[in-house]
């Protein structure tokens, strides 16, 4: 599959639109997390409760999510991750809990149950790679801490 990066906005559900008229077999939320690991900048509709008829004319939103990693701290989740839309947390997930949850109204309200199951196995998927990496590393680097960056913005 080639994803060509492209400079105008897109909304999740155009985009999912696009890339089903093209062939890729995909879910919403398969098109969220493809967002969030190639770096699309989008407007979201989701966001439109939190904004003023103003601001909804014509404003680019911000889509971003931090993925922080532990390795051998005890009381520390292994993985979190926490997903924001013009800087307001959105969602959460952490390892010690094993789910993806809404941390504001409007995306309760805005997704169902199926993005949430799909969202947290994605998470999980992560957790499971980010373990085998780190032992891989230590195996290779005889370290016991790593460190990595994941950009979440082009």
């Amino acid at each position: 599959m080639r994803i060509v990066k492209q400079n105008r906005f897109k909304n999740l559900s155009e985009l999912h639109k696009e890339w089903t008229e093209a062939g890729v077999k995909t879910s919403r939320a398969t098109t969220h997390r493809r967002v969030k690991e190639f770096g699309y900048s989008c407007r979201i509709p989701l966001v439109k409760p939190l904004l003023n008829h103003r601001q909804r004319q014509r404003r680019t939103h911000s889509l971003r999510y931090f993925y922080t990693g532990v390795s051998g701290v005890s009381g520390l989740p292994e993985l979190t991750v926490v997903g924001l839309v013009d800087d307001q947390q959105f969602m959460y997930f952490d390892s010690n809990t094993k789910k993806a949850v809404p941390k504001t109204e409007w995306m309760r309200q805005s997704e169902g149950a199926d993005y949430w199951d799909e969202e947290t196995q994605n998470d999980n998927n992560y957790h499971e790679s980010f373990k085998k990496n780190i032992q891989k590393a230590k195996e290779r680097f005889n370290q016991t801490t790593v460190q990595r960056a994941k950009p979440s913005d082009n």
